[in-house]
């Protein structure tokens, strides 16, 4: 194909299933966003989760054995809401 020569219907015909695969995945990514935007709504995705998950008092076992946390067999690990303005530490932001 040189110029502004189309396919012929042989050329389509060989198109394999991988390569309408790909096709396929070509054209559902361009209707992604940005990915800027898309990093931006995950992050706001998690946030909302954290505080909805901590509002709602979620917590799961702790599955380290109790001599690595210092503390008592069978403890809860407590979701902290990232809605709140402290920092991991547990200093305050300033």
């Amino acid at each position: 194909m040189s110029g502004g020569q189309t396919p012929s219907n042989a050329e389509t015909q060989k198109r394999g299933w991988f390569t309408r695969f790909l096709d396929a995945v070509e054209y559902l990514g361009n209707l992604l966003p940005h990915p800027v935007s898309l990093f931006a709504l995950f992050c706001v995705f998690v946030i909302v989760a954290s505080g909805l998950a901590a509002f709602f008092g979620l917590s799961a076992a702790d599955p380290r054995p109790a001599e690595m946390t210092g503390g008592e067999p069978g403890a809860l690990i407590t979701v902290n809401s990232l809605m709140i303005r402290t920092s991991t530490f547990g200093h305050r932001a300033k």
